[in-house]
Formats: structure tokens, sequence, C-alpha cells
């Protein structure tokens, strides 16, 4: 739906008509037509500060005039509820952080079924606690330089990101080490005999 919205905001129609779409999206998803509208409005109003200027230092100003009202409306929008804004960042950030990497081309994203996305981040999930056993495990067998090692990164990489903005990419100088924790994890889970 963010994408569907996103795609009606870029297209060169008048308002009204703009609206008229973005009700109809709304009537048929069953949500409420405030909130999208509030949005396409704030992305179109923004993407035209963005793309307007022509003049390449007129263009540089504008990023700075869009980046300055991006952090506007985001202010206004937490401070409309800072508590579930707070909780949504807690609970959603961390995921986005370490587990929600698509390795398809930016242009194929759309197009992807979601269930293979939702593959893709159960798989990473997996690696994540196969990584925390991994940490429990050197820490069981009193290798606390080897765990802190490790893991102090990955703390240091949540703790940096996870106040302000969690961006996947941030996250991918980082992954090794989930890697090797995992396998650290994997190697420790009870031997199955066949």
């Amino acid at each position: 739906m963010h994408a569907q919205l996103t795609s009606i905001a870029d297209e060169e129609i008048p308002r009204d008509a703009l609206d008229a779409r973005v009700r109809a999206v709304a009537a048929d998803t069953r949500f409420a037509a405030d909130p999208m509208l509030e949005y396409v409005h704030e992305w179109r109003d923004i993407r035209r500060i963005w793309e307007e200027p022509v003049e390449p230092m007129e263009r540089a100003r504008s990023r700075v005039v869009a980046d300055e009202e991006y952090l506007r409306a985001a202010r206004r929008h937490i401070g409309e509820d800072p508590k579930s804004f707070v909780f949504r960042h807690l609970t959603i950030s961390p995921f986005v952080l370490w587990a929600a990497d698509i390795p398809i081309r930016h242009s194929d994203i759309n197009n992807t079924p979601t269930w293979i996305i939702r593959l893709i981040w159960l798989a990473q999930v997996a690696l994540l606690a196969a990584a925390i056993v991994g940490i429990w495990a050197l820490l069981q067998r009193g290798r606390l330089t080897e765990a802190a090692l490790l893991a102090l990164p990955l703390l240091y990489v949540t703790g940096v990101h996870l106040p302000l903005l969690c961006e996947t990419r941030q996250s991918l100088p980082a992954k090794p080490l989930v890697l090797v924790l995992a396998a650290i994890g994997v190697a420790r889970l009870p031997r199955v005999d066949v």
C-alpha cells in the first residue's frame, strides 16, 4: 500500500484527482483516508522542493530545504503521539536494522511476492537467534573475551543507530560477525543421530 500511495503521489495529476485516487485506495483497503491523504500531500510537497530546481547550486540548496521539511514533518508526527512513536521505534527499528535486508534489486522489490520477502526476513531472524545462542555458548564456556570481541560491535552498531535512524544498510558491515556467532550457535545445538 505504501508503494501504491507513493506511486499515486508521483503522478502528475491535479490535487483533487489525487485525493479521489487516495480515497479509493482507502475504501478498498478499509483504512482511514486522512492519514493517507496527509502522506501523499507531504510526499508531493517535499518532492517538489527536491526536484523543481534545475540550476545545480539551487538544487543543492533545495536538498537542504527538503531535508529540513522532512525533519519538521517527522517532529510533528512524533509530537502527535510520542508514546506510540517510542514503542514503534524500540520494537520495529531493531528488526529493520538487523533483519529487514532484502537482497533484491531495488527496482524489483515491489514486484517480489510478499511471501518471498517474509521468508528472507525469517531467515535473517533465524540467523540472529543462532547468533544469540552463539554468544550464550561462548559465555557458558567462560570465553568472555571472544564473546565480547564478537558481540560488542553488534551492540555498538545498535547503540549508535537505534536512537535516531535505523536502516538495514547501517548494519551490513557487522553482518559477518552475526554469521560467525550464528555458526558458533548452530555448532552448540544438540546433535540428532540419524
